[in-house]
């Protein structure tokens, strides 16, 4: 992809669920010390050295005070994405695909993980609305601003209109939902023998969750409803395939045995493994469809005692859903992490254990 007559503007958008932003990117998009990649970028807030991650719609204001004081940290970090102000990456319009991808992604296939080449948008993405939905609940003028870059973003993966002749839609259809599985693949434009894949349906959850937090934020209904409506079909399809109950007769007996969890999602076939981790390690297994940890566990433990050891930011996951049913034993053992996983937290952590019910409450 030539990338020669940069700076892109990105187009407008005359989605059917998604306004028509009549103004977009700053003229220089190729415009710092911020992390260059697209998907650790949002994760997080910081305060200090320990991550944050905010439920947007537990944020209270008041006309003299917001109950978290650092909202500027997130705008210093999210607005550089958004102006083209951002040196060593930024995000450009591809006219052949009709979809955003990175700067780094437009050079090098494996960039971003291969956002590039279609990859994972709706898992980079989502963080970043996520993270955009919390400001904008904050600042609404702040939103405003920002609003149609915002809409750029989102409708990379939630648009409604068709792409094509007669269409005015400059992006491809919910780019990453199959509408007859029913469910995402996160896997873009790089052929396999298997066909397409998906690993992760926790961010897959999470970008749509993400959107329609954004909806709520800006008060945009269309955009709400059709983002719960995907993501009410995500959740079904996680729980469908990738979640191996005892019981089933979905897969072969052998492996309804040995498993509980489905490591990816082929077309044609269901793989223990994963990309970054062998089948023996279930905590990433579990871990992978678990993280961002929003608003199974025994079959995991005994993998804690590997040799080798366990990543702490791995055992943090499995000890959030432990709380689920021990919360007094999670809380110890959240207690004596020593580290956190890239948007988790501590406090992260005990928000979430604290927030459980327990059986006899």
């Amino acid at each position: 992809m030539d990338s020669s007559n940069a700076p892109y503007l990105f187009p407008r958008s005359d989605s059917t669920v998604l306004p028509d932003p009549s103004r977009f990117f700053s003229h220089d998009l190729l415009s710092s010390p911020l992390p260059t990649n697209s998907f650790f970028q949002n994760f997080t807030l910081k305060n200090g050295d320990q991550a944050e991650n905010f439920h947007p719609y537990l944020i209270k204001t008041s006309p003299s005070s917001l109950s978290i004081s650092y909202p500027s940290l997130t705008h210093n970090m999210i607005e550089p994405w958004l102006d083209g102000s951002f040196g060593p990456n930024g995000f450009l319009y591809d006219p052949t695909w009709g979809g955003l991808i990175t700067k780094l992604g437009s050079k090098d296939s494996g960039g971003d993980f291969g956002f590039g080449i279609y990859n994972d948008h709706h898992y980079h993405l989502g963080y970043f609305l996520y993270a955009i939905a919390v400001l904008v609940k904050i600042d609404n003028l702040w939103g405003k601003k920002y609003r149609p870059q915002v809409y750029a973003l989102a409708a990379d993966y939630m648009t409604l209109g068709k792409k094509g002749e007669g269409s005015s839609s400059v992006y491809t259809r919910l780019r990453c939902f199959d509408f007859f599985k029913l469910h995402s693949w996160a896997g873009g434009l790089t052929e396999f023998t298997d066909g397409r894949n998906q690993e992760s349906t926790s961010e897959a959850v999470n970008g749509y969750y993400s959107a329609a937090l954004l909806g709520l934020a800006y008060g945009d209904i269309e955009l709400a409803a059709v983002a719960s409506t995907v993501l009410a079909f995500e959740i079904h399809a996680a729980k469908m395939w990738w979640q191996v109950k005892e019981e089933d007769t979905l897969y072969p007996s052998d492996f309804t045995a040995e498993n509980r969890v489905v490591g990816v999602l082929w077309s044609t076939k269901r793989d223990s493994g994963l990309w970054f981790a062998p089948k023996e390690w279930k905590e990433c297994r579990l871990g992978i469809q678990l993280l961002p940890i929003l608003p199974l566990v025994d079959w995991t433990l005994p993998a804690l005692d590997r040799e080798g050891g366990v990543g702490e930011g791995w055992k943090g996951f499995l000890y959030a859903l432990e709380s689920m049913y021990d919360k007094d034993g999670a809380m110890e053992k959240v207690k004596g992490l020593k580290g956190h996983d890239d948007g988790n937290s501590l406090s992260n952590l005990l928000w979430w254990i604290h927030s459980r019910n327990s059986g006899d409450e």
